[in-house]
């Protein structure tokens, strides 16, 4: 398996195993169960080998793309076809075992109404993580999300993810 690859899904809660691995000249194919494929490559990635692999994985949904660097116009391509590019060096550990680091939990929708109503404060005026933030990118939270934060004491806070979400 690809170096990060397992800790990447487990850090984004992704439930699917891979149903099959292709090795190509370049890169490596990995199809889940639910047929979302991700394409793994061992150099930067060309505009050309984007628009290659939109033509090739006509079978599945290629979601993800994964490499040590992206051209500006291979990766402009990429979010046209609601592609996510992924840095290799993201997920080279699991930053997410550090003791200095804060324990993020996704809120279900009701534990978002329940603190809404609690506190008469709607998600919209509490404190935002931004998308971009590289925690929110490590674990994949897109606009909209909201998260208990838990701290080393064990005090709770809330966070509402704002801002689209930006790979480059």
């Amino acid at each position: 398996m690809h170096p990060g690859l397992h800790t990447m899904r487990s850090c984004r809660r992704q439930a699917t195993h891979i149903k099959q691995t292709v090795a190509a000249k370049g890169h490596i194919v990995y199809t889940l169960d639910n047929d979302s494929i991700i394409i793994c490559f061992t150099q930067s990635i060309k505009k050309s080998e984007v628009v290659s692999m939109i033509e090739s994985y006509t079978e599945g949904t290629v979601t993800m793309i994964t490499g040590p660097g992206i051209s500006r116009p291979a990766h402009a391509l990429a979010v046209q076809h609601s592609i996510e590019f992924v840095s290799d060096d993201l997920y080279a550990f699991d930053r997410m075992q550090s003791n200095l680091l804060p324990t993020y939990t996704i809120m279900t929708p009701d534990d978002i109404c329940s603190m809404e109503i609690k506190h008469k404060c709607t998600r919209s005026n509490w404190p935002t993580l931004p998308s971009t933030d590289p925690v929110a990118l490590y674990l994949g939270l897109t606009h909209g999300m909201c998260l208990f934060v838990y701290d080393r004491s064990g005090v709770s806070n809330v966070r509402h993810v704002v801002g689209g979400n930006s790979s480059l």
